[in-house]
């Protein structure tokens, strides 16, 4: 008999006709032959012919369909489906990729090893667009260079993942030496070696120690005496060799993953150090991350250009990095039912100022800046803000009026460092006259002044 490499299905005047090249075999060979494919074409009509790995062997579950016993256009159907259904599992793929490629390069961009250029946000959703472009288009680059070779992408692919393991393993045995505080949970098989000692020890699921010459208290915080010891990270130093030692042998091994890795990780080590030095170059040498904000510019203060969703809102003033503190107090208070906090600035202009100038509708770099310690303070806390900008020549007045348009309940200042907090009340609760003096616009209100000692609370009607 003959033996072709792979069945193929063809049509000839109606009729189905399998059919493949023949291979050339050794037949003294003992084991598998390597063959040779030969442009002669044999009919299996007429001829036996053994099929090898099948013409689906990249593809198996859309090959499987295509010998279901059924007519013909329902196994068309089902193979439709069978490619609907893996465009959606992979388009799922393809989206976790990007999510996770953009967060690694916001990281980036925050450190100052890419511009700022691309944490500018969309107008509309506030994402980093920019960056979002930029890896859909490598991913198609990388598409369209490997030719789509399912077999190409899956190798290179191994190799990040395999490296990304390794540096990341790597990462968390320097940190064990340069970070030696109490942690919740550390890997097994710690040494601690000591001023006198070199002793095994445990980490409990509290962090606490546990062993014979162990310092440590039973409520997981480090006594004076570790400072001159050391853990010796045996567990997680002994997982990085084994993830060393299989990314050393796929970088042996694998041809591909080898050009590929390397190529790409050359490419991108390139580009990400001349981005850095273009960076601090143009920055001074030194590099401080400011958030980006899309600015709205609104005549007047409402809910709705806040996007405010729930009624009675807390407003709290801030006027520098003194302020911080007060803001951190706020967003840690617990509330019987949930309240929105909008944080105010006040940007102060010159009195008497005429007309609308550009320092009254641009935020530059001094309110980006507390601004962007407000946005940290809050994701550390874990609790959304609606951060604004409030032009005013009079800052009680504009906070006062900011209060009364969003129907706020509650306003929080920080104490003054140039009047008493008696005499700060007093001016504020004036400004909360004036702005609600006509009628209809007047309504219960909580002030508060909060300092690092003490904290003053007034209700105003």
């Amino acid at each position: 008999y003959q033996q072709v490499d792979y069945i193929r299905q063809r049509f000839v005047d109606g009729k189905e006709q399998l059919y493949g090249y023949k291979l050339t075999i050794d037949p003294a060979a003992n084991v598998l032959p390597i063959v040779d494919k030969t442009h002669e074409i044999i009919v299996g009509s007429d001829e036996h012919i053994e099929r090898d790995n099948g013409d689906y062997r990249d593809n198996l579950i859309n090959g499987l369909v295509q010998y279901l016993a059924g007519p013909k256009w329902l196994r068309i159907l089902m193979e439709i489906f069978v490619v609907v259904v893996g465009s959606l599992i992979l388009a799922g793929a393809v989206n976790t990729s990007i999510i996770g490629s953009n967060g690694v390069l916001n990281r980036l961009a925050e450190d100052g090893v890419l511009t700022p250029w691309f944490l500018h946000p969309q107008k509309r959703f506030g994402t980093t667009y920019r960056l979002i472009t930029m890896i859909a288009i490598m991913q198609l680059v990388t598409i369209i260079a490997s030719w789509g070779d399912v077999l190409t992408l899956g190798e290179a692919y191994a190799f990040g993942v395999v490296w990304a393991f390794v540096f990341n393993t790597m990462a968390m045995v320097v940190l064990r030496f340069k970070d030696k505080s109490v942690r919740t949970y550390k890997v097994p098989l710690n040494i601690r070696i000591g001023a006198n000692a070199l002793v095994p020890t445990l980490t409990t699921g509290n962090g606490d120690i546990t062993g014979s010459g162990a310092t440590g208290d039973h409520s997981g915080k480090p006594t004076a005496n570790t400072a001159n010891q050391i853990d010796l990270p045996i567990g997680i130093m002994l997982i990085f060799l084994v993830l060393l030692s299989t990314a050393l042998v796929n970088l042996a091994t694998k041809k591909t993953a080898t050009i590929w890795g390397i190529g790409f990780t050359a490419a991108f080590l390139t580009a990400f150090v001349t981005m850095e030095r273009i960076t601090r170059r143009k920055h001074g040498g030194k590099h401080e991350h400011l958030e980006q904000f899309n600015e709205k510019t609104n005549d007047k203060v409402s809910a709705t250009a806040l996007g405010l969703t729930l009624p009675d809102p807390i407003l709290v003033a801030i006027r520098g990095p003194r302020s911080i503190p007060v803001l951190e107090r706020v967003l840690h208070e617990k509330h019987s039912d949930p309240r929105e906090i909008v944080v105010v600035t006040c940007k102060v202009l010159a009195p008497r100022t005429e007309g609308i100038t550009n320092k009254e509708t641009t935020v530059d770099d001094d309110d980006r800046e507390l601004l962007t310690k407000v946005v940290q303070i809050a994701e550390a806390v874990g609790q959304k803000v609606h951060p604004m900008v409030l032009p005013t020549s009079n800052p009680l007045y504009g906070i006062a009026v900011a209060a009364r348009d969003l129907n706020a309940s509650e306003v929080v200042l920080g104490v003054s460092e140039a009047v008493l907090a008696e005499t700060q009340l007093e001016q504020f609760a004036l400004a909360w006259g004036t702005a609600t003096s006509e009628p209809g616009t007047s309504r219960p209100l909580k002030v508060r002044i909060i300092g690092p000692n003490m904290e003053m609370k007034f209700d105003l009607e």
